[in-house]
């Protein structure tokens, strides 16, 4: 009797267990189906012939797959992209627990058709009859993929800015070398080439360090709200306190100089209608310390999907020593490093202008050329040197004894050359000429010495005794060499009778 109560006894004891371990794992599997099916991340299980066994809900609110689809009928590739079944087919072996993972390079659309990519990852299982299938896991990758387009595109962009620095280096290069090839085809002495052609290198290396050292101002322009984010450095620049601005457009407006703002708001409009791929404006804008600097301002903008730009970013560049370079080449291109008097180029394009006004307007004007006497010899006793300094003082006292409107150019060596526009008789130009053999009929002092100076001057005069600028500028010369053989330190007035005596001297050389 106790035996078979104790048996019952046992019998419901393990009835019982029995159906507190099924109670136990229904609810663990329904806690694991919970945390399957409210996981952020596409789960989806199908056999190797395509067929969809299960996928939970998250997969279904990705795909937009109704409920009454999910059934094996469903084809694995209405979910994973082909690209990636192949792959998995392709790199799947017999064996059990294979892992596969795929980084999908192509988006995937969600319903609402927003973008998405997705980093797949794949594993093989086998139920208790042998049965294979495979376990997609798929993890939106998105962000990660728009930060390696960024970071492309940064890239990019930073090609670019060397590829423009370069250029400008290349430039700043070939009119160095025009320079110099100027220097030489006018006839300088070596002395001051060499000075010229030092002072161009060194400049130049100067340039190119502050170019390689400089460190840009960043900026970062919200278009909507009209605030910007400005770095540092560029903070420091400029004086202000923060580092975000309010206001950006106004308050940066001021800060420009007056005569650039037209430029500035044309080319940042040019490129915020889309006419241009990059923003990029050099100009002038007051610092701290109330002076203007020249920077070059860059920057690409970014446009919503109904096309209207939300914001803005580039960088401020200081060019200010660039800027000044280039002024100084343009001098030194210009006008003679020596006396700062207008170079030939200058004299010729003065003359040509003259000379058009003169034909439209039935004027005159005279043209004045200019040799020292006897400078070789100066040069040769006091040196070069002193020679430099003779050339300077010379070249002050010819400008003294013209108008404003007139033109003094140095030719070469010791040749000058003057414009008189706008002359009414012999008159004027005899007034100009004893003003100049009046100032140098008194002595130049120089270290110490007192040195005269005489000069022979020819003078031709439009229209009358040439009707172009070439014929008129010779015909000087010639009035000028025939003051020399009248004993110099005096002046001729061209007429017809010099060419035929100059073409006569030709011929007794040629004999």
């Amino acid at each position: 009797m106790d035996d078979k109560k104790l048996h019952f006894r046992e019998k419901g004891n393990f009835i019982e267990e029995s159906k507190n371990s099924i109670t136990y794992l229904k609810k663990k599997e329904g806690f694991l189906s919970k945390i399957l099916e409210n996981e952020q991340m596409l789960i989806v299980v199908w056999t190797l012939d395509g067929a969809v066994v299960w996928f939970n809900r998250y997969t279904q609110t990705v795909v937009d797959i109704a409920v009454e689809e999910q059934t094996e009928r469903i084809d694995v590739s209405l979910i994973i992209p082909k690209d990636i079944i192949s792959y998995v087919k392709e790199h799947m072996d017999d064996t059990e627990g294979v892992n596969i993972r795929f980084k999908g390079e192509n988006p995937m659309f969600l319903k609402n058709g927003i973008e998405i990519y997705i980093m797949w990852h794949n594993s093989v299982i086998c139920d208790d009859e042998g049965n294979k299938y495979v376990v997609s896991t798929g993890i939106d990758i998105t962000d990660l993929k728009n930060a390696e387009q960024r970071l492309e595109e940064a890239n990019r962009n930073l090609l670019i800015l060397n590829e423009e620095l370069r250029e400008q280096q290349e430039e700043l290069s070939e009119m160095n070398e025009e320079l110099m090839a100027q220097e030489e085809e006018l006839r300088q002495n070596l002395i001051e080439i060499q000075r010229q052609q030092d002072e161009l290198k060194k400049s130049g290396e100067r340039y190119r360090l502050v170019v390689e050292g400089a460190t840009d101002g960043l900026w970062d322009w919200d278009l909507i709200t009209d605030t910007a984010y400005i770095s540092e450095r560029w903070r420091n620049v400029i004086g202000f306190e923060k580092e975000e601005v309010n206001n950006y457009y106004e308050t940066w407006t001021k800060f420009i100089h007056p005569k650039d703002v037209k430029t500035v708001i044309k080319n940042l409009h040019g490129h915020l209608e889309k006419k241009t791929p990059f923003y990029s404006c050099e100009y002038r804008v007051k610092i701290k310390d109330d002076r203007y600097i020249w920077i070059l301002s860059r920057g690409k903008a970014l446009w919503d999907e109904e096309g209207r730009a939300i914001r803005m970013a580039g960088s401020h560049t200081d060019i200010t020593e660039r800027k000044k370079m280039e002024k100084e080449l343009e001098y030194m291109a210009f006008y003679d490093p020596l006396t700062n008097l207008p170079r030939r180029d200058v004299f010729m394009e003065k003359l040509k202008v003259a000379m058009a006004d003169a034909r439209r307007h039935g004027k005159k004007f005279a043209v004045f050329f200019i040799d020292l006497d006897n400078f070789k010899t100066i040069n040769d006793s006091f040196g070069h040197l002193m020679g430099d300094k003779l050339l300077k003082k010379i070249s002050k006292k010819l400008k003294a004894c013209v108008r404003e409107t007139d033109t003094v150019s140095r030719m070469g060596g010791d040749e000058f050359v003057i414009l008189l526009p706008d002359i009414n008789s012999t008159k004027d130009t005899d007034r100009v000429i004893e003003r100049i053999l009046e100032l140098l009929n008194q002595p130049i002092k120089l270290n110490n010495h007192e040195l005269y100076a005489t000069m022979s001057i020819g003078i031709a005069i439009y229209p009358d005794h040439a009707k172009s600028e070439r014929a008129i500028l010779k015909n000087a010369d010639i009035a000028m060499y025939k003051a020399k053989e009248n004993g110099k330190n005096g002046f001729r007035y061209f007429d017809s009778t010099m060419t035929s005596d100059v073409e006569f001297a030709n011929i007794i050389k040629k004999v």
